[in-house]
């Protein structure tokens, strides 16, 4: 059950807020690119009662980064566009963004937006894995992208949203970011940027589906029924096994 208030009737759409579900958890629906009916921006104004803060603010939630580089970590969760990134120096790793949710919060995500980190839109990333915890350590993939072009590479701070798939929906406390391969530096035909840039750039992530909060939120033990759950484990044992095939197909 939810704890986000007594006032929240079942069925209840706000102008800009999310749905009530008969169970006290919330439905967020995305509208357009950092809209106001995301889950970090109802976190970010204490449930719709307050003006909106980054909710970094008062730990409300925890960011992390592989490395610190440009700017601050709380700038991946925020509304602003701000030159913010990993280490440029950070080479041979996978470099990542990832946000806490929170121990009273679990997010069952159904989309997410994001936005690149620099002025420079030819350093994005087009090659990532968007994924999902409970505990931090062990990880699933939530939705993997291989040469993405969508960000887009004429304009800095560029955004997007991508949807997850309903075979992949998973309960999660944690979410992150992590570029698989170097940014679109390498390749960037304006002569600006030949090399391979390892360096991760965001300056926003908002995301949007079911949020329960309160103490039991981990009541319900899996996000997915029994035959979604064995589905979506062929699936990644199956994305996995291609993954292998690729690389050793490169070597």
């Amino acid at each position: 059950m939810s704890g986000s208030g007594s006032e929240k009737q079942a069925g209840v759409t706000g102008e800009n807020g999310p749905t009530v579900n008969p169970d006290g958890s919330l439905t967020f629906i995305y509208k357009s690119d950092f809209d106001e009916n995301g889950i970090l921006y109802y976190i970010g104004t204490d449930g719709l009662t307050t003006d909106y803060t980054n909710p970094a603010e008062g730990s409300r939630v925890i960011v992390e980064r592989s490395s610190d580089g440009a700017g601050v970590p709380s700038s991946f969760v925020g509304r602003e566009s701000k030159y913010t990134s990993t280490d440029y120096k950070d080479k041979g790793n996978k470099p990542f963004f990832q946000v806490d949710m929170g121990l009273l919060r679990r997010v069952y995500p159904v989309r997410y937006t994001v936005r690149h980190g620099s002025k420079m839109g030819w350093l994005r990333m087009e090659n990532w894995t968007f994924e999902g915890s409970i505990d931090g350590k062990r990880w699933f993939t939530l939705r993997k992208h291989t040469d993405d072009e969508s960000l887009p590479a004429s304009v800095g701070y560029g955004t997007y949203s991508f949807e997850i798939e309903d075979i992949l929906v998973r309960k999660c406390r944690f979410l992150k970011i992590t570029q698989t391969k170097p940014n679109s530096g390498q390749k960037n035909e304006s002569g600006k940027g030949q090399f391979e840039h390892s360096t991760l750039f965001l300056s926003g992530f908002e995301v949007y589906g079911r949020l329960i909060e309160g103490t039991g939120v981990d009541d319900e033990p899996s996000g997915l029924p029994k035959k979604k759950q064995e589905d979506a484990m062929v699936h990644e044992r199956l994305a996995k096994r291609i993954k292998d095939l690729e690389e050793m197909c490169v070597s």
